[in-house]
């Protein structure tokens, strides 16, 4: 089996597994209109986030979506996660899978993406 075959397969089981899964803080998001608040998946939680066409921007100094040790988030669908402040777009220090068209756009000189756990990015 190829390394793509095996990726496709691991992130259609956290699609698609995951959320029938008996433990955890799991749900889904589906963001409904621009928004400019920050995201923080805590430790324990599994996070569906369908951007649904919508950006994610955030405008403090912080990270806009920061993902805790030993939470998951999967970011899918159609849209941009922005920050126009100095923190990251994404820091990620737990499971972090970007699928879909995301566009990612960081507009200061701080970092686009941290990460100190399991990310991928297609």
């Amino acid at each position: 089996m190829t390394k793509f075959a095996v990726r496709i397969l691991f992130i259609m089981m956290l699609l698609f597994l995951h959320p029938v899964a008996a433990y955890g803080d799991e749900r889904q998001i589906i963001v409904l209109e621009e928004d400019t608040e920050a995201y923080t998946v805590t430790s324990g939680e599994k996070i569906l986030l369908d951007l649904n066409g919508y950006c994610v921007r955030d405008e403090t100094e912080s990270d806009a979506i920061w993902v805790q040790p030993d939470a998951e988030l999967v970011i899918t669908g159609e849209g941009r996660i922005e920050n126009s402040g100095k923190g990251a777009l994404i820091f990620n220090e737990g499971i972090c899978l970007v699928v879909g068209d995301v566009q990612l756009v960081h507009n200061t000189g701080g970092y686009a993406v941290i990460n100190h756990g399991y990310m991928e990015i297609n």
